[in-house]
């Protein structure tokens, strides 16, 4: 979506400045119609904590989201993020 694709362009500097808050809003309104690299974006985010205080739990529901609707692209991501868990606990 243009949604997901413009904070794209705001997380990257793209053109104009990195935004990650900006950049956030936008993927969020993405990902609220359910767009799946959006989805998986926000897991990212929360992942390695840009622009949001990090979360597992908030990654994985993101990223399974994403997973669900057809974004394979975050599997590996979601795979990192369970062998991170296992490491901690």
């Amino acid at each position: 979506s243009c949604q997901w694709q413009l904070g794209e362009i705001y997380l990257a500097g793209r053109g104009v400045d990195v935004d990650d808050a900006l950049a956030l809003t936008w993927i969020r309104k993405a990902a609220l119609q359910s767009e799946p690299n959006a989805l998986g974006q926000l897991g990212e985010a929360y992942f390695v904590g840009r622009g949001v205080v990090p979360s597992w739990r908030q990654a994985r529901a993101y990223y399974q989201q994403a997973i669900e609707l057809g974004c394979s692209d975050v599997i590996v991501r979601l795979q990192l993020l369970i062998e991170s868990i296992r490491q901690v606990t």
